[in-house]
């Protein structure tokens, strides 16, 4: 073989959010990443945002007379 040899490499990238395979909790967002995925909480819950993780703010709405 004459010349330079050329490699490739090439990697498909899994889409955790899309395909069910992440494990954010039910109130949480998945962002996908390069070979893995984060999950944040939504507006109103705090937490790391995986299963079990979002604990939600109780907000009251108190009227005065």
């Amino acid at each position: 073989m004459d010349g330079p040899c050329r490699i490739v490499i090439s990697s498909i990238d899994d889409d955790e959010c899309v395909d069910g395979t992440d494990d954010c909790d039910e109130h949480a967002s998945c962002t996908n990443a390069p070979g893995t995925f984060n999950c944040t909480c939504n507006k109103g819950w705090s937490g790391a945002g995986h299963k079990g993780e979002c604990e939600g703010t109780l907000v009251q709405s108190v009227i005065l007379q």
